[in-house]
């Protein structure tokens, strides 16, 4: 990050700690929230599966984490299952 952009991010704090006059602070208004259920917004997807043991009974709940995520995906058009995290050395035993 540039000197300048620090720079101001500090100021920003500044004012804000300062707690005082909000007609001499900079305000960035919020994004819109988006709707990520309409047809029409694409989104890149990423799931997270995590099981706590290598125990057989954690493999089959992995497994069962990761359809659902493809399945939850799948349901909806616009968007792309981009990768499945997973703790993979938890679930074969790997240290």
């Amino acid at each position: 990050m540039n000197e300048d952009k620090k720079t101001r991010r500090e100021e920003l704090r500044e004012l804000y700690r300062q707690g005082n006059d909000a007609s001499s602070k900079t305000f960035i208004p919020a994004k819109e929230k988006v709707n990520i259920y309409d047809d029409t917004t694409q989104l890149r997807v990423c799931a997270y599966c995590r099981v706590s043991t290598d125990n057989d009974a954690q493999l089959s709940s992995y497994e069962l984490q990761k359809k659902h995520y493809e399945g939850f995906v799948a349901e909806h058009p616009t968007w792309h299952l981009e990768k499945i995290y997973a703790d993979e050395e938890i679930i074969y035993g790997e240290q």
